[in-house]
């Protein structure tokens, strides 16, 4: 496929068919990849959004719940804010 870190003419193409990509996809994996064998890093293109994504967690204050009146607090629904 490629050699000495060159891709030959459709090999972007090919692999982005493969891995059901677009080839500007291949391409900034390939860049992250070479930057990384540059700086002598061992080399990780690993998702880097998994850890920043999703629902972020809420701070519970449960000094304020018995402030609150019962007919509120009788569910965790009815007692978000």
């Amino acid at each position: 496929m490629s050699r000495g870190g060159k891709f030959k003419r459709n090999d972007k193409k090919d692999l982005a068919q493969f891995f059901k990509l677009g080839v500007r996809s291949i391409q900034r994996v390939w860049q992250k990849a070479m930057e990384q064998i540059a700086e002598g890093l061992e080399v990780d293109v690993s998702n880097q959004k998994k850890r920043r994504c999703g629902r972020k967690p809420k701070d519970i204050n449960l000094e304020k719940i018995p402030t609150i009146p019962l007919n509120k607090r009788s569910t965790i629904r009815s007692l978000a804010w």
